[in-house]
């Protein structure tokens, strides 16, 4: 029988795993999955933190077989704090994953739907965990957002609408961005991987005076 540490099957997690939102009844579930193609690995990972076996359906016949571990909410929960301080790749996945387990399923008195309707019938109880339920829910979808957004060049700078000047301990320099008529350093975001470009122009005059524009129509 294998045993493997939690390095181990971090590594593991990092390259052959995923962790996913999914709805069920109505309802989100978080759930984690691992796959490979070598079962005693993942019957290893089975036996610390349980879960499911199913087998992948081939592709081609001359593919091995490939299977998959699924782990049940309470179990990909266990498995992503433990797993978490080893990760890299997946690591900012597992944190949001595990703060919207923090979130979305700790709901009070009022669970699923019977919170709406609660409030539909002006229930000053359900109106409170609402307010908590959305505020959490508005945090949450801020840090997906922060995630999301450096794969997407045309959002707005949300920096300029802050008084507070920007943090660079967060930004590593990324080479250089180029323009028709300029260089810039280019940064990138340690956290969220968004790329920014200097505002200063780092061709010496002499050279932007000798620069020529394109003509557009």
């Amino acid at each position: 029988m294998l045993e493997l540490s939690v390095e181990y099957i971090a590594g593991l997690f990092d390259g052959e795993g995923h962790v996913s939102i999914t709805w069920s009844r109505g309802n989100p579930k978080l759930c984690v999955k691992l796959t490979n193609t070598y079962l005693p690995v993942l019957e290893a990972v089975k036996d610390v933190y349980g879960g499911t076996f199913y087998a992948n359906k081939k592709q081609k016949a001359h593919y091995l077989q490939c299977y998959a571990l699924s782990l049940t909410v309470e179990q990909s929960k266990r498995f992503l704090r433990e797993l978490l301080p080893f990760l890299v790749i997946k690591k900012r996945q597992a944190e949001l994953a595990l703060l919207f387990s923090e979130t979305v399923y700790k709901h009070g008195k009022f669970a699923g739907h019977l919170l709406w309707s609660e409030c539909m019938k002006n229930n000053p109880e359900a109106w409170a965990e609402m307010k908590l339920y959305n505020t959490n829910d508005v945090l949450s979808l801020e840090e997906l957002y922060d995630i999301l957004s450096s794969w997407d060049n045309t959002l707005p700078n949300f920096d300029v609408y802050v008084d507070e000047i920007l943090d660079m301990s967060v930004w590593e320099e990324d080479g250089f961005h180029y323009s028709n008529l300029g260089k810039y350093k280019r940064y990138r975001n340690k956290i969220t991987g968004v790329q920014r470009r200097s505002r200063v122009n780092l061709l010496p005059k002499e050279k932007r005076d000798s620069l020529l524009s394109n003509i557009t129509s």
